[in-house]
């Protein structure tokens, strides 16, 4: 999956937490955000939605 041009806004909003897991929700978008990051989706210094923005596209 290429690097959005547009900004990580595009890409966050795949993300979608596991409701009732034992994991934290603050955790899994640690996790998330971590693996773009290693896996190149996600550039240093580039923007994240806001909180409210991922709240609303993650149900």
């Amino acid at each position: 999956m290429p690097v959005s041009k547009r900004g990580t806004a595009a890409l966050i909003p795949h993300w979608r937490p596991v409701r009732g897991s034992e994991t934290t929700l603050v955790v899994q978008l640690e996790q998330e955000l971590t693996s773009r990051i290693a896996d190149h989706l996600l550039r240093a210094g580039s923007r994240l939605p806001s909180v409210r923005r991922m709240a609303e596209s993650a149900g």
